[in-house]
């Protein structure tokens, strides 16, 4: 189990120094509600979401009833065009739990 968590923080970290590092352009095309760039954003902050009990910051996961993926989930979907909400299944899943990272039948067969 101390595995898991190391690799949990290994890959919060590369994940939270990518997101820093965005080119300029691709929040140009954030700005523009571009689907393509909604679709790769949103990935990106529910990724965090899967490493929310080994996280400890307020900031990136959101705090009480204020979930930050949860909520940028539902602004990215509000923005997607119907023809694109494809792109929204992932990212719906690790919200609603299907997907984790927690030790299970379903996620580390044995």
């Amino acid at each position: 189990m101390g595995t898991l968590l190391t690799i949990k923080a290994i890959c919060r970290r590369e994940i939270l120094t990518l997101c820093s590092l965005v080119p300029r352009r691709f929040v140009e095309l954030l700005d523009l509600h571009e689907p393509i760039a909604l679709a790769l954003w949103i990935r990106s902050v529910v990724v965090l979401e899967l490493f929310g009990g080994t996280s400890g910051s307020w900031w990136i996961q959101g705090s009480g009833h204020c979930k930050v993926a949860q909520r940028a989930m539902l602004e990215v979907q509000r923005l997607m065009p119907t023809e694109m909400l494809w792109a929204m299944e992932w990212p719906q899943k690790i919200i609603s739990r299907e997907i984790s990272l927690d030790p299970g039948p379903n996620n580390f067969p044995q």
